[in-house]
């Protein structure tokens, strides 16, 4: 009995280590990739400074180009822009549907820690527009994930608790995230793993003063 609730303690230590690291990963890859628009930008000024001091004159040049060329080139610019287009505005969608998504995810976790929340919690915890919250509520309504209840103390304030099938969401996001966390990290020991947290807590800390 005793070795059964020290392997399942090693193993919640684990997952709890294993989340804890994916948090942090998450959160190094964002700050350095606002480092690196900004080392980028820096790049980019000096660059022009020193390689292309004539970029005013290179931009007349293609103007009277442009005023010259006339409609053929007026057209292959148009069609450029237009395809363009297209392609932002699909990655945009692409990132709206992963944001919803991970967005229902984090509220019904919310949640599952605590059930009953008040529509006004739950826009501090995701620190989101009150708009956005009522729309993800909303749309996990539709799911039958979870269900509003009014207050019976406050008319005015409106509780949201989870379903059964939410709790089943949970319990399979949690799972798929258990098993990717554990394949990312199988090749690295206890030992490994707790030296790279704090590796990735002196990057961030790093980074954070960087950017002041």
């Amino acid at each position: 009995m005793d070795t059964e609730r020290t392997e399942t303690e090693t193993q919640e230590t684990e997952e709890t280590l294993q989340e804890s690291l994916v948090d942090q990963l998450r959160s190094c890859a964002m700050l350095m990739g606002r480092m690196a628009r900004a080392v980028q930008r820096d790049q980019f000024m000096e660059t022009m400074k020193e390689e292309f001091p004539g970029a005013h004159e290179a931009w007349e040049d293609f103007r009277q180009s442009a005023r010259t060329g006339g409609e053929r080139l007026k057209t292959v610019l148009t069609d450029g822009f237009a395809v363009g287009a297209r392609g932002v505005e699909d990655l945009r969608n692409r990132n709206r549907q992963r944001e919803v998504a991970h967005g229902q995810n984090r509220l019904l976790q919310l949640l599952q820690e605590r059930d009953g929340r008040s529509l006004s919690e739950l826009v501090d915890e995701l620190d989101i527009r009150p708009s956005s919250a009522s729309e993800l509520v909303s749309k996990l309504e539709q799911q039958g994930l979870v269900r509003r209840e009014t207050n019976a103390d406050d008319k005015r304030v409106v509780n949201i608790f989870i379903t059964d099938a939410g709790r089943e969401r949970c319990e399979t996001n949690e799972a798929a995230r258990a098993k990717r966390d554990a394949e990312i990290f199988s090749g690295l020991t206890d030992r490994e793993q707790k030296q790279l947290s704090k590796l990735l807590r002196k990057l961030a800390d790093s980074l954070k003063e960087r950017l002041g």
